[in-house]
């Protein structure tokens, strides 16, 4: 046991050891976007160390003292710099129409449209989390993976009820929430119908025993019950003419 406790702590402390020994990126000539002001700032350069931003200021020679020895310039020159963004609404599913889906490729793809971070949900849940891991291991390249739970809604269920996991009263909600949870949920997700007490209580408590976690409850509901749904959520990511989703974040 002490000799396998010794392998954890070393592996983690040469894995912090080759981050600190990476030498700094420093972007120079991009176009900044400022997404809170709305402006472009032009010649700009960004400093990266590890994990962290540690520089940024305009593509001047009275700024070179800023740039860490050793650093790998990259030019990118006439392009744009935005801040990561965030796809609330993915699919992950690891097979479509009985096709197998590559994901090393999906997950990729987000990269490539400057997406870092989605929120996704899978009918294999399990799946999700798994290739979660290999991405935050950094053995395959993609976005940061917020897991979703699978779906469910109160009864009777309307109207592709075999879809999702029914729940009758607000105990039987926060059971699943907490099993989700367990399981390595980030998120849960009512589906079409929940009264608001239903709703709302399914994750304002959960016992002391249980995991700790940061959540987003979305519902999914036709616009008829928009009503009940609606007092247990506060912001709207997703409408359509008959559908419409909100979110709730909590801890």
């Amino acid at each position: 046991m002490k000799l396998f406790l010794l392998a954890i702590i070393l592996a983690v402390g040469m894995q912090a050891a080759l981050a600190q020994s990476a030498p700094p990126i420093v972007l120079t000539g991009g176009h900044l976007v400022d997404v809170v002001r709305g402006e472009i700032y032009e010649d700009i350069t960004i400093v990266c160390e590890g994990d962290n931003i540690t520089g940024l200021f305009f593509d001047f020679a009275y700024n070179d003292h800023r740039i860490p020895p050793g650093a790998v310039r990259v030019d990118v020159s006439g392009k744009y710099l935005v801040p990561g963004l965030i796809d609330l609404h993915v699919h992950a599913n690891t097979r479509l129409r009985n096709i197998e889906v590559n994901m090393e490729h999906f997950f990729r793809l987000f990269l490539k449209g400057g997406v870092t971070t989605i929120r996704a949900m899978s009918d294999d849940m399990a799946a999700l989390i798994r290739h979660k891991t290999v991405v935050d291991s950094g053995r395959m390249d993609g976005p940061n993976i917020v897991i979703g739970a699978p779906v469910f809604e109160q009864a009777p269920g309307f109207p592709k009820h075999q879809r999702t996991d029914i729940v009758n009263n607000p105990i039987e909600a926060r059971q699943l929430v907490s099993d989700y949870a367990y399981q390595g949920a980030d998120w849960i997700k009512f589906y079409n119908y929940g009264d608001a007490d239903v709703v709302k209580r399914s994750w304002m408590k959960r016992t002391s025993t249980a995991k700790r976690f940061s959540a987003i409850l979305q519902c999914w509901a036709p616009s008829r019950h928009r009503g009940s749904a609606s007092t247990a959520s506060n912001t709207t990511s997703h409408c359509c003419r008959r559908h419409w989703i909100t979110t709730t974040a909590f801890q």
